[in-house]
């Protein structure tokens, strides 16, 4: 059974940066949000992951900063790429492995998109 057409989830933020942008999407850390920006910064990652590789099918988010995590976290739902959260530096148990864990095909953190196996090869 092919779920994608079953299943139809509207898009809330691009909802509301047609109705009402300069809205107040979020607030984090003292600072206010509002859809359109936060839909820039999805849009950004869109661009990113678009721009390596159309094979992306499991993303290993490792990136620090609650809006960049929900950002990218967005932007693999908007482009049907399963994203996988990884826990926080100071909440990761040592000794487990979660690259393996995850079956991520591709990993992104603050600085980086690569595949599994492999180190950087595109800055971001």
């Amino acid at each position: 059974m092919d779920w994608e057409y079953l299943i139809k989830i509207n898009d809330y933020i691009l909802n509301r940066v047609a109705s009402d942008p300069n809205k107040i999407f979020i607030k984090i850390d003292d600072s206010n949000i509002s859809y359109n920006e936060f839909n820039n910064f999805i849009y950004s990652y869109m661009q990113q992951f678009s721009s390596y590789d159309s094979s992306i099918k499991r993303l290993l988010i490792d990136i620090e900063g609650p809006i960049y995590i929900l950002s990218a976290l967005c932007a693999c739902n908007r482009l049907n790429i399963v994203p996988i959260i990884m826990p926080s530096q100071n909440a990761r148990v040592r000794d487990v492995d979660y690259y393996k864990i995850s079956q991520a095909d591709h990993t992104i953190n603050n600085n980086c998109i690569f595949p599994k196996n492999y180190t950087c090869i595109m800055r971001i």
